[in-house]
C-alpha cells in the first residue's frame, strides 16, 4: 500500500511539473469589422510580381500532402502565400485559423472574392458554377467526383449573363453584406479575375490573360496545368487531395472563410510588418504556426546561385521576421524548388538554426541544408 501511495505522489508531481502549453484562445470565428481590421492593420503596401498568378502552377502538390499528414495534427495556424493552393493545404491540415499573405494586393482581393464564393455556394457544383460563370450542368450531386465536376463544366461555353449575375453577387456580398471598404481599382480587380476564369473555365491556369495562358486553355501546349488539373491531381497511389475532392473537404474550408477564419494580408516575406503582425497576434492567442507555405518565394530572396538579385527586402530580413513567429520542434516550411517536382516539407526550426549558423546565402545553399 506504501508503494502505491508514493507512485501515486510521484504521478502527481510529474503531471504538475511537466510543462503544458497553454491552450490557445484563437477565435472560433471573427466579425466583419475583427476580419477587415487585421486585413488593413496588418497589410503592408502592394509590391510588384513577375507574373499575375491567377492560379497556381504547381501540380505535383498531392505527394507532399500524403507525407505531410503523416506527421500534421489539427489545429493552430496556417500561414500561406498565392491562390487557391492554400485551400488545398488549409483541407488537409485543417488549422483553426489561416492567413494567407503575398506581396500582389491583387492576391489578396482574389482571396476576398473566394470569400464571397464560398459564402453564395452551399456546394462543390454551386462553387463552380459561380466561379467559372456558367449554369449548374444537370446530374451532379454531393458524391460527384471532381473528375465528374471538372468534365461537366469542360464543354460549357462563356456565359456573359451569368458572369454578371456573379459578379454582382459578389459586389453585394463584400459591399453590402460585410461593409468591407474596397475602393473601384478592388472591384475593378475583381472583375479582371472573375472575367479570366468566365472565359477560360477549367482551362484557367497560372498565364491566363495571356496568348500563352489563351493556347493552354484551349488544349494546344501543356506548358502550365489547367484549374481543372489542379484539382485532379493525385498522389502516387491515386488518392486526390484537392480541396474539391469531396463535398466534405470543400465545407471545411467553406466554414472557416464563412467564419472569416481565413485572413488575406498583404505584404513582403521580409517586409516590416506583415508577418511580425501576425506572429504577434498568434502569440498573444498562445497558439504557433504551424504550417508556412512558402512556394518558392525564398528564391525572390536568396540569390539562386548568384544569378538572381535579392528583392523583396532580402533574406536576412526573412528570417528575422521568421524567428519572430511562435513555433514549435513539429512546425514545417512546405517548399517548391520546382514545378516539375513534388514540393518539401522542412522543419522551421532547422532552417532558423542552418541560418544562424552562416551555411545559407544562396538558394542551392538553402535546399543542402534540410533534413
Amino acid at each position: 500500500m506504501r508503494k502505491c501511495i508514493l507512485s501515486l505522489i510521484a504521478v502527481f508531481f510529474f503531471v504538475v511539473a511537466a510543462p503544458s502549453r497553454a491552450i490557445d484562445t484563437l477565435p472560433s470565428q471573427l466579425s466583419d469589422e475583427a476580419f477587415w481590421k487585421l486585413f488593413t492593420d496588418f497589410s503592408e503596401p502592394g509590391g510588384a510580381f513577375t507574373g499575375e498568378n491567377y492560379v497556381s502552377n504547381e501540380l505535383k502538390y498531392a505527394d507532399l500532402i500524403a507525407n505531410l499528414q503523416k506527421t500534421s495534427k489539427p489545429g493552430d495556424v496556417y500561414i500561406g502565400v498565392g491562390p487557391e493552393q492554400n485551400f488545398n493545404y488549409i483541407a488537409s491540415t485543417r488549422p483553426k485559423m489561416a492567413f494567407v499573405i503575398d506581396i500582389r494586393r491583387q492576391n489578396a482581393i482574389e482571396h476576398l472574392m473566394y470569400r464571397a464564393l464560398f459564402e453564395l455556394s452551399p456546394d462543390r457544383a454551386t462553387f463552380l458554377s459561380r466561379l467559372f460563370s456558367r449554369e449548374r450542368p444537370a446530374g451532379l450531386s454531393e458524391i460527384s467526383t471532381v473528375n465528374g465536376l471538372m468534365r461537366a463544366y469542360s464543354p460549357l461555353p462563356e456565359n456573359p449573363v451569368a458572369f454578371t449575375r456573379t459578379m454582382q453577387d459578389v459586389r453585394n456580398k463584400l459591399e453590402r453584406d460585410h461593409s468591407f471598404a474596397l475602393s473601384a481599382d478592388d472591384f475593378a480587380a475583381i472583375a479582371k479575375i472573375l472575367k479570366v476564369f468566365s472565359q477560360q473555365g477549367t482551362g484557367t491556369n497560372y498565364a491566363s490573360d495571356s496568348a500563352v495562358g489563351a493556347r493552354v486553355a484551349r488544349g494546344e501546349i501543356g506548358i502550365f496545368p489547367t484549374y481543372a488539373a489542379l484539382m485532379e491531381a493525385s498522389d502516387s497511389n491515386g488518392k486526390v487531395w484537392s480541396y474539391l475532392s469531396s463535398e466534405e473537404t470543400y465545407r471545411f474550408v467553406r466554414d472557416m472563410e464563412t467564419k472569416g477564419l481565413i485572413v488575406p494580408v498583404v505584404g513582403d516575406f521580409g517586409g516590416p510588418k506583415a508577418l511580425r503582425s501576425i506572429g504577434q497576434y498568434v502569440r498573444d492567442h498562445d497558439a504557433i504556426v504551424h504550417v508556412f507555405y512558402t512556394s518558392n518565394v525564398e528564391t525572390y530572396l536568396l540569390q539562386r546561385n548568384g544569378s538572381l538579385p535579392v528583392v523583396n527586402g532580402g533574406w536576412k530580413a526573412y528570417m528575422a521576421n521568421v524567428s519572430s513567429l511562435p513555433t514549435n520542434d513539429s512546425s514545417v516550411f512546405l517548399r517548391w524548388e520546382t514545378t516539375q517536382n513534388p514540393g518539401r516539407i522542412d522543419l522551421i526550426r532547422d532552417t532558423l538554426q542552418a541560418d544562424g549558423d552562416g551555411k545559407i546565402t544562396t538558394f542551392a545553399d538553402l535546399i543542402r541544408n534540410r533534413k
